[in-house]
């Protein structure tokens, strides 16, 4: 790849070496230049463009459209990088922090396929849905950008884990919650079969007292 700035603008760009010694316009500022070659960058820590005279920029035929993020064809999608992110992130606020019930992975013990997470396991819930966003976000965004590809791909493998973790999480703390109701379930019905008893030997007892 050449690397090199624009010479008016100083915007910094990356291209094929295939298209070195090109004429090529400058998407930001609009000016001509003829792209240093590979050769040049070898012996330079970067290379340096030519502005071309405006009667040679007039009659420039073969120009190559310089793209000042470097996404090689790929424009970083607004659609999938950023607004269905966001959206992904709202809904895992809401559910998972203001209203702490949300639906998410199997469980652990049950090997269900979903469970409604409620509580704290609906916050863990919540932290593995805004990992999906994050994921989504650099993969679509970050991820097209030529120059911060290799950092996109590690949030990309971040994200994986915190998701993975944070359902794990989830799903733990779940459990234990399910078995506290379960438990609280039957002391409250041990509590009601005892208070029934004793109103029945209350009864028993006036019973035999007529």
């Amino acid at each position: 790849m050449i690397e090199f700035a624009c010479p008016r603008c100083e915007k910094e760009f990356s291209i094929p070496d295939q298209d070195g010694g090109r004429m090529a316009r400058c998407r930001q500022c609009g000016c001509v230049m003829v792209v240093p070659t590979s050769e040049s960058c070898d012996l330079h820590a970067r290379g340096e463009a030519r502005i071309l005279p405006d009667a040679e920029s007039e009659a420039a035929r073969k120009e190559i459209s310089l793209d000042p993020l470097g996404t090689e064809g790929k424009r970083p999608s607004w659609f999938l990088g950023i607004l269905i992110p966001l959206i992904i992130v709202g809904f895992a606020v809401w559910f998972g922090f203001i209203k702490q019930d949300i639906v998410i992975g199997g469980s652990v013990r049950s090997g269900s396929p979903a469970f409604d997470a409620r509580g704290p396991a609906a916050i863990w819930g919540g932290v593995s849905t805004i990992a999906i966003a994050l994921g989504i976000h650099a993969g679509y965004f970050w991820g097209r950008i030529r120059r911060f590809r290799t950092c996109a791909q590690w949030a990309v493998g971040l994200a994986i884990l915190l998701f993975l973790g944070a359902t794990l999480a989830a799903a733990l703390v779940q459990d234990k919650v399910e078995e506290h109701e379960k438990v609280q379930w039957q002391r409250a019905r041990e509590g009601a079969e005892k208070q029934k008893q004793a109103i029945d030997e209350i009864m028993r007892k006036r019973a035999a007292e007529r």
